[in-house]
């Protein structure tokens, strides 16, 4: 269930655009009709939420669906797992269908990547908090399909720069838009997606006979052509993600997995130190053949919390860059707050970020 102090405005409660948080790659349907999605505030009580939905004076019935069953699926996760948005307050008028969600105050791990100095050990907190929600999807039937470090935010009264703190940090996986639950009912109209370098090969095209118990094979409406949709294509993106953190690279260069057919560099090979069991873990969950790739997140979790707990502290404090390297932006942002080697609050810590 959501907070107890989580109460949505009602629908004619007018709210004032604080933010505009850019708009989808869907955002023009046509000149009647855009996607957005803002950061607003309800002057009444002084609270921020975000808002997303279409708004225009020739809304398709098929776009309102869309949008209720994003906030629908969204929200039926958040009350399973506080780490998901939670959704709420249905707006709708001829002139636009939108919901509310919680506001996170954070900041996107895709910023923190490009402008933080982070150890080895934020590496592995986010591959074992982010698999440990998409358990909770995937036990659901819910794929989420857009995995990458925009929709990742690091809640910022739990900043992980700050180590010293005797809780551990807290992150979301925000945007379900594009989430699609299994089964797939057949009248149910269903397009490949994904986002360029974080995308599954099989997630945009795949062989009409392919086999799966957990997956979907589906035809692409427009291009005739079939995909899958499948629990392991999530872990396909997890895993570009954590070769990023750990390297600040792509894995395949700026293109998808699937125009490419070789096999990214060995993380071992950037000249850093790294637990020796990690690249195997990575490059595992990134395979373009699903047979040799992890089959249930659940495997992923289980492998990293046990890098966690045998992975030397001393590595895992350290930084992946060098200070000499910084940036000066990323310099000046804000110093890693690491404990001493004897601080027990660290091994306190380590301790709860592998239970």
């Amino acid at each position: 269930m959501p907070p107890k102090k989580l109460i949505f405005p009602a629908s004619d409660t007018p709210l004032e655009q604080v933010e505009d948080l850019g708009r989808p790659r869907t955002a023009h349907l046509h000149l009647d009709c855009w996607k957005f999605v803002h950061r607003v505030i309800d002057p009444e009580t002084g609270l921020f939420w975000v808002q997303k939905g279409f708004h225009g004076t020739e809304i398709s019935d098929r776009d309102r669906a869309g949008i209720k069953r994003e906030m629908t699926l969204t929200k039926s996760l958040a009350e399973k797992n506080p780490h998901i948005p939670y959704c709420g307050g249905l707006r709708e008028t001829s002139h636009e269908t939108s919901f509310l969600q919680a506001n996170i105050a954070g900041n996107s791990l895709e910023n923190y990547i490009e402008k933080s100095n982070y150890p080895l050990f934020h590496v592995l907190w986010v591959g074992k908090e982010v698999s440990r929600i998409l358990k909770t999807a995937h036990a659901e039937g819910v794929i989420h399909r857009d995995l990458k470090p925009e929709n990742i935010i690091l809640g910022i009264n739990e900043n992980p720069l700050n180590q010293r703190r005797a809780h551990a940090p807290r992150i979301h996986i925000a945007d379900w838009g594009a989430a699609q639950k299994l089964p797939v009912p057949a009248e149910e109209i269903v397009s490949p997606y994904g986002t360029v370098n974080y995308v599954a090969p099989e997630a945009i095209i795949c062989n009409k006979h392919t086999q799966t118990s957990r997956g979907q094979v589906m035809q692409d409406p427009k291009t005739q052509r079939y995909f899958l949709v499948h629990p392991q294509n999530d872990i396909f993106s997890l895993g570009v993600i954590l070769y990023r953190m750990a390297t600040r690279e792509l894995p395949f260069g700026e293109r998808d997995a699937y125009a490419k057919e070789i096999t990214p560099r060995s993380i071992n090979d950037f000249g850093i130190a790294f637990p020796e069991d990690l690249d195997t873990v990575i490059q595992t969950m990134l395979s373009r053949a699903m047979e040799e790739r992890y089959t249930r997140i659940e495997d992923v979790n289980a492998n990293i919390r046990s890098l966690l707990k045998t992975t030397d502290r001393d590595l895992l404090r350290s930084p992946l860059i060098a200070p000499e390297t910084l940036e000066p932006e990323m310099d000046d942002l804000e110093d890693i707050d690491t404990p001493d080697k004897d601080d027990d609050e660290w091994e306190k810590l380590v301790a709860q970020y592998c239970e």
